[in-house]
């Protein structure tokens, strides 16, 4: 038994050495072939084939990339990556447009409405303003009086015309962000508009520079924004 142990023992290792030496590895060293029956250390990261006993490429391992092609790599990965986020982004931005506007002129009604809103909000403020400027003129008329009798001002009466100008500077900065809030309001609405042309044509997710303008239909308003007239829904 022992013996029969051995023998299958020296088969088996023979066997090993013998399907070992059936592999050859080929590289490429400076424009020079070189074949070896092993790996060398110094040469695997160049690369290499490893052939069979014919000379038949069975595998083929990649030379070990440089510090700049790695950096590289992972360059083109963050910028992939990057893409993908816009493009899912922007896709969320083009569902919520399709679920809130059925046609062009759901974006226009849209639009008055807010610049309607603002506008209101702003005559408010100015019937506050010619108040608060009619009150302002009475008691600087006051203080003037005071002041051409030889009269100090009032103490309290200077402090009304501080209390007055200041809520003047505040009513009229208030209307100023209303006007600035509008122009705004209407160029966002613009690109809005310009997007629901887009999603005619594309899908949703299409990114700005693969837009080709010329594919879309004709921008059918009048030069008023409130004149907007209705595009077809892009489902229909």
């Amino acid at each position: 038994m022992l013996k029969l142990l051995s023998g299958l023992l020296l088969l088996t290792v023979t066997a090993t050495h013998a399907l070992a030496g059936n592999y050859f590895y080929r590289f490429s060293v400076e424009g020079r072939t070189v074949i070896k029956d092993y790996v060398p250390a110094e040469l695997a990261p160049l690369g290499y084939e490893v052939l069979d006993s014919r000379g038949m490429v069975i595998r083929t391992v990649a030379r070990e990339l440089t510090a700049s092609e790695i950096a590289e790599r992972e360059r083109r990965i963050a910028a992939a990556k990057a893409l993908e986020a816009r493009k899912e982004a922007r896709r969320k931005q083009d569902m919520d447009i399709l679920r809130q506007y059925a046609s062009a002129a759901d974006i226009t009604r849209s639009l008055k409405r807010k610049v309607d809103d603002m506008r209101s909000q702003i005559a408010q403020q100015m019937l506050l303003q010619q108040d608060l400027r009619n009150k302002l003129e009475q008691q600087q008329g006051r203080a003037a009086g005071h002041e051409r009798n030889g009269r100090d001002v009032p103490d309290s009466l200077r402090v009304d015309i501080e209390r007055l100008q200041a809520g003047l500077a505040d009513i009229d900065a208030g209307i100023a962000r209303r006007e600035a809030s509008i122009t705004a309001l209407e160029q966002d609405y613009e690109q809005l508009y310009f997007r629901f042309r887009v999603l005619h044509v594309y899908e949703p997710g299409t990114l700005e520079e693969e837009v080709d303008p010329q594919r879309l239909p004709e921008d059918a308003r009048d030069d008023s924004p409130s004149a907007v007239k209705g595009l077809p829904s892009p489902a229909e």
